[in-house]
């Protein structure tokens, strides 16, 4: 397809700085553009600076919803839509907990280093205008 296509282009082009890494999953950067990659699971996905932090939100919401449910936290019943049609997360509450809190993590670590780039005069793309 030819946004498919598209989008691999630009991910060729994407100078990628790993920000985290750790055995729950993967976060980088581009240098240029902002783009980030969440690799966690068997899944990775690709955000522009502008949508992250509407996902880290809806990714929370979704969890505060469900932890409130009288469900196994071990059975994947979890469906999170996604813009694709026909693709969708599936998440245990147990995965789910551990993918909202290393968004988190990506969320807090993406603050601080815009800030410390802000501080030292450079201009990186920020998630959180």
């Amino acid at each position: 397809p030819p946004a498919l296509a598209t989008n691999i282009k630009r991910m060729s082009h994407c100078k990628f700085e790993t920000l985290m890494s750790n055995r729950e999953g993967i976060a980088a950067r581009c240098r240029d553009c902002g783009e980030l990659h969440i690799g966690f699971s068997s899944f990775l996905l690709a955000f522009s600076p502008a949508e992250f932090p509407g996902f880290v939100e809806n990714m929370e919401a979704n969890y505060k919803i469900r932890s409130q449910d009288n469900i196994c936290c071990h059975a994947k019943n979890i469906v999170i839509p996604t813009p694709m049609r026909e693709v969708a997360l599936l998440f245990s509450l147990e995965e789910l907990g551990r993918f909202v809190r290393f968004l988190r993590q990506v969320g807090d670590l993406l603050l601080v280093k815009d800030l410390a780039n802000q501080a030292d005069g450079r201009d990186n793309p920020s998630m959180f205008n």
